[in-house]
């Protein structure tokens, strides 16, 4: 039995016992919530909750509440609706852009940007591109000078191409990529010459170098492979 918005709205000062002991029964017997009682009676939440307070019904604590909507929804299975997700989506956007820095350390080291036109590229080689007012060609690369990959300032910058950069590798007496990378060029090359010679599998070859299988497959598809070396370049395959 619901109550209708006459009967409760002529009320002033007490409430009537009889109102009252329907209002209790409704919340604490039949747990329904004020939402729920207001929904039914056609007024606001706020009302319902002053004619419990005018009647001295006493609220569910937030644990309470939280017990109570979980037991009336036990073994439903909630539904996301195209709104819901839409919602879900646009409250993400609007804090990843309130709360983004803008850049994120990769896990190789380098800086890159997570918003804005460049997002995903390296912060150095934007800032190099910016310096010479073109895009870098692909046979070129840049050497932190003092090996700091998160120092992308101008003057810690050098641009080589990479016969250069092999060159001042053999001068410094460094192999690059010894000690930063599980495999060399040299492996990858005798990686991909293994598995069209047809007598080895991609398994095998995981555990022959010491790397993934997923590493592997990227290999042999010829995909783009980065060498961490001790140069402090960003040289690629």
């Amino acid at each position: 039995m619901f109550l209708t918005k006459d009967e409760i709205s002529d009320l002033t000062g007490r409430v009537h016992p009889a109102i009252s002991a329907v209002l209790r029964r409704l919340y604490w017997d039949e747990k329904l919530s004020s939402i729920d009682i207001a929904r039914a009676v056609g007024v606001a939440p706020s009302t319902v909750c002053k004619w419990m307070a005018r009647a001295g019904i006493e609220r569910r604590t937030a644990g309470e509440g939280s017990q109570n909507a979980a037991w009336k929804n036990r073994g439903k299975k909630r539904e996301i609706t195209p709104e819901w997700r839409a919602n879900l989506s646009a409250a993400g956007r609007r804090w990843g852009a309130a709360n983004a820095k803008g850049t994120r350390i990769t896990p190789s080291g380098y800086v890159e940007y997570t918003t804005g036109p460049n997002k995903g590229r390296s912060v150095h080689r934007v800032v190099m591109e910016q310096r010479l007012g073109r895009p870098l060609a692909s046979y070129e690369v840049i050497r932190f000078k003092d090996q700091d990959r998160g120092n992308y300032e101008l003057d810690n910058l050098q641009l080589m191409t990479r016969a250069e950069l092999a060159a001042y590798c053999r001068a410094q007496e460094m192999e690059c990529g010894s000690g930063c990378s599980k495999i060399n060029f040299q492996q990858a090359a005798k990686i991909r010459r293994l598995f069209l010679a047809g007598d080895i599998t991609r398994r095998i070859l995981s555990e022959r170098f010491g790397i993934s299988s997923k590493q592997i497959a990227s290999i042999l598809r010829g995909e783009a492979w980065v060498q961490r070396s001790t140069c402090g370049s960003d040289r690629r395959t």
